[in-house]
């Protein structure tokens, strides 16, 4: 449900590629140090996103139908930020070798 709104809601997946785009263009001017401490902060901002995000979700209409307690709305959290979170990350972490030690 959380992976299905989050594909449905435009803005929410501009947002997204918003901070894959700003973060990639910032590996590239920033020095390696900075790198690292970037991909951190991008992965507290991003957590901090989609947990935002699952719980304007579990805040509407739609969701308030089914009957969902807080262990699967942590779970939800945990498998979007799973497969939303560390893709980009391992992205990230193959651009700054290909730049910096190859």
């Amino acid at each position: 449900l959380v992976l299905k709104t989050f594909w449905r809601r435009k803005k929410l997946l501009l947002t997204y590629f918003q901070f894959f785009g700003i973060t990639i263009a910032l590996i590239i001017i920033l020095p390696i140090w900075a790198d690292f401490i970037l991909i951190i902060i991008y992965w507290i901002g991003m957590r901090q996103y989609i947990v935002s995000i699952v719980y304007e979700i579990k805040e509407s209409h739609f969701a308030n139908m089914f009957k969902t307690n807080h262990a699967s709305w942590e779970k939800a959290i945990k498998i979007v930020s799973n497969r939303l979170i560390t893709p980009p990350i391992v992205v990230y972490l193959n651009l700054i070798i290909v730049m910096n030690f190859v």
